[in-house]
C-alpha cells in the first residue's frame, strides 16, 4: 500500500442521499437504509476542511449527490474561507433542473481561474456563480441513460476473503489495490478514512466503528498505521479482485455469500431482487486471466475505451509470478539465501530508464513476489510478527543498494522493535528521492542556456525548478483541467491549440515535470500532439 498524502485528491462526503440506485456503487448507494440516508452536519464539514488545509493535492466535495446537501451555500462558503480555490473540485451527477448548455455568461471576476469545464463533455450552467467562485473543476457525470448501457462498474460485493482461499495472494491483491493507488481518502459523517470504499462499507456494516478521528494531520498515517481499517475492511471488498464490470444499469448484482450474509443481518435494502451468489474461488491463473483486460478505474467507457487508457489505469499492475531466474527476485528464508542477496542486490541499480523508475527488488513470500515497500500486509499484524524478519529482509534488499558499507552496518538489527522496522520505509523513499534529486539534477545541466517547453507547472515543477533557471522556457504545457495564464512568470499554454507552432519551433526540447501516476498517460498526449520523438527530460515528483 502506497501513502495516503500521495493521492491525487482527498475527499469530504457531505451527504449519503443520491436520486441514482446505481449498481456497485462506491458508496452502496443502492443497498442504503432510510435511516443511514442523511447529510453531514456543517459543523463536521468545517472540521473536515480544517483537517485539510496543509494537505498537499486536491480536495473533492462528493456524495451521495452533493448539490443536494441543504447547506450547500454554507460549506461553499467555508471551503472559500479555509482552501484555495486551486485546490477544489465537485463531483455531481447534477440535478433533473441542470439544463443541457453551458451559459455565456462572462467569468466570475472572483474566480482565480478563466473558468472552464474539465472535459468537452462537461457541462455546467452556472458560469457566474458561487460554484466557479468556489471550486477550481466541477466533475459533472451524469448518469444518463447512454451511461446506463455503456459505461461498467466493478462487482465491489464480491469479498475478496471469499474468493480467494491463498491468503498470501489475498493480500497481494489488498497491498496492490488499484483503488487506493488511483483514488481518495476520505471523511464521512462518522469519521476519517484511508480508503473510501472501506469508508462506505464501515458505516454500511459497523456504523462507522473504525473511523479515526478528524484531526489535522489524520492522512499523514503511513500504510503499517491502516491495519485497523484494513484488517476488519479491505477483506470484505471485492474492489482488488480482478474480474468482469457490469453495466452501470444492469439490474442484478454479484455478491460472495458471506458478505450477503452480513448485509442481510443489517437489514440493508434490494437484496431479495436481481441478486446472485457467486462462489467462485480464484487462483493465480484466474486472476492473471482477467487482470489482462481489467480497467476498472474506467467508469466512462461513453467517452474513452479501456484499450485506450494509459497503462496507470491498470487494475492490477504489479506480477504475480517471476521466473526463477529473473535478477530482481530473491529468496531470503534461510540465513545463506538473505546472504547471497544482499551481495547481489549491492551491485543493482536503483533507478533506471528515462523516467527514472525505481527498480524494485521481490522476496518470495510463500511462493509469491512481494515488495516490501509497497506489501506491508500481513507482516505489519501482530498476528504475523512471526514472520516479520521475512519483511525487514525484503527492505534491506532496499537498502542495501542506496547505502554505502558503513551506513549499512549502522542500521537496526533483524530483532528490532516494530517502531524501528516501521521507520525503515521511509529512510528508503528519503534516500529514493534524494537519488532522484540527483539524476533530476544531472540532467537539467543538459539544457542549460538552451530554450525548452516545461510540461506541468504543479508540485514536481515546484521541487525541481531550481535546477532549471538556466533554462529558457518557451511556456508551460498543460492540456487537462483549468489553469492560471501565467505560473511564476511563464505562460501557461495549451498544446491542443499548438500544432502551427510545434511544427515550426525547432523541435525544441521538453522537459516534463510530472507525478509519476500521471506520465502514462502524458506519454499518449505526446504522441497525440506529435511530441514524443523530441529530446525529452523526465522529473519525477517521487521515486
Amino acid at each position: 500500500m502506497d501513502y495516503i498524502y500521495k493521492r491525487w485528491s482527498a475527499l469530504i462526503d457531505i451527504t449519503t442521499v443520491c436520486p441514482h440506485s446505481c449498481v456497485y456503487c462506491t458508496r452502496y448507494e443502492r443497498h442504503l437504509r432510510s435511516d443511514q440516508r442523511r447529510h453531514m452536519p456543517l459543523e463536521q464539514i468545517e472540521a473536515a476542511i480544517i483537517a485539510y488545509k496543509d494537505w498537499p493535492t486536491e480536495v473533492s466535495i462528493i456524495g451521495g449527490e452533493p448539490l443536494l446537501h441543504p447547506q450547500l451555500a454554507e460549506i461553499n462558503a467555508l471551503l472559500r474561507k479555509h482552501l484555495p480555490q486551486a485546490k477544489l473540485n465537485m463531483f455531481t451527477s447534477g440535478l433533473p433542473s441542470t439544463p443541457a448548455t453551458v451559459s455565456t455568461d462572462a467569468p466570475d471576476p472572483d474566480s482565480l481561474y478563466n473558468w472552464k469545464p474539465e472535459y468537452p463533455w462537461t457541462q455546467w450552467p452556472e458560469t457566474n456563480s458561487d460554484m466557479t467562485r468556489t471550486y477550481r473543476t466541477i466533475r459533472y457525470n451524469p448518469h444518463n441513460e447512454e451511461q446506463m448501457t455503456s459505461c461498467s462498474h466493478h462487482p465491489l460485493t464480491i469479498a475478496v476473503e471469499e474468493a480467494v482461499p491463498n491468503k498470501a495472494l489475498m493480500w497481494k491483491l489488498i497491498n496492490n489495490c488499484w483503488l487506493q493507488r488511483c483514488w481518495s481518502p476520505t471523511v464521512n459523517i462518522h469519521g476519517a478514512y484511508f480508503c473510501e470504499v472501506g469508508a462506505a462499507l464501515d458505516m454500511l456494516l459497523f456504523d462507522g466503528v473504525n473511523a479515526w478521528p478528524v484531526e489535522a494531520g489524520w492522512w499523514k498515517r503511513k500504510p503499517h498505521e491502516f491495519q485497523e481499517q484494513v484488517s476488519k475492511l479491505c477483506l470484505r471488498c471485492g474492489m482488488c479482485l480482478p474480474g468482469e464490470r457490469q453495466l452501470l444499469g444492469h439490474r442484478g448484482e454479484l455478491f460472495s455469500p458471506g458478505l450477503l450474509g452480513d448485509f442481510r443481518k443489517r437489514k440493508l435494502v434490494r437484496l431479495n431482487d436481481h441478486v446472485t451468489v457467486v462462489d467462485q474461488q480464484y487462483d493465480v491463473e484466474t486472476i492473471e486471466r482477467y487482470a489482462k483486460t481489467w480497467y476498472p478505474g474506467n467508469y466512462r467507457e461513453d467517452i474513452v475505451e479501456d484499450e485506450d487508457l494509459p497503462s496507470f489505469f491498470k487494475g492490477l499492475n504489479v506480477p504475480l509470478r517471476l521466473k526463477d531466474n529473473d535478477g530482481y527476485l530473491f529468496r531470503v528464508d534461510t540465513e545463506a539465501e538473505y546472504a547471497a542477496a544482499l551481495k547481489q542486490v549491492a551491485s543493482l541499480p536503483t533507478v533506471e530508464g528515462q523516467h527514472l523508475s525505481p527498480r524494485r527488488r521481490y522476496f518470495l513470500y510463500q511462493g509469491l513476489p512481494f515488495d516490501a515497500l509497497y506489501d506491508q500486509y500481513p507482516f505489519v499484524l501482530p498476528e504475523h510478527r512471526h514472520e516479520r524478519h521475512l519483511y525487514y529482509r525484503g527492505l534491506m534488499l532496499y537498502m542495501r543498494s542506496l547505502l554505502d558499507d558503513e551506513a549499512f552496518s549502522q542500521l537496526p538489527g533483524e530483532d528490532c522493535s516494530f517502531e524501528e522496522l516501521a521507520a525503515l520505509p521511509d529512510k528508503i523513499h528519503f534516500l529514493f528521492n534524494s537519488v532522484l534529486r540527483v539524476e533530476v539534477e544531472k540532467n537539467a545541466k543538459v539544457l542549460a542556456g538552451r530554450e525548452a517547453y516545461f510540461w506541468g507547472c504543479g508540485a514536481a515543477w515546484r521541487q525541481y525548478r531550481q535546477f532549471f533557471s538556466n533554462v529558457n522556457a518557451r511556456c508551460f504545457l498543460v492540456d487537462v483541467g483549468s489553469t492560471p495564464p501565467t505560473v511564476d512568470g511563464i505562460e501557461v499554454r495549451n498544446p491542443e491549440l499548438m500544432s502551427e507552432e510545434f511544427s515550426t519551433d525547432g523541435n525544441l526540447p521538453l522537459v516534463i515535470f510530472a507525478r509519476r501516476q500521471h506520465m502514462p498517460g502524458i506519454e499518449q498526449a505526446l504522441i497525440r500532439y506529435g511530441l514524443k520523438q523530441r529530446e525529452i527530460i523526465w522529473a519525477p515528483l517521487e521515486a
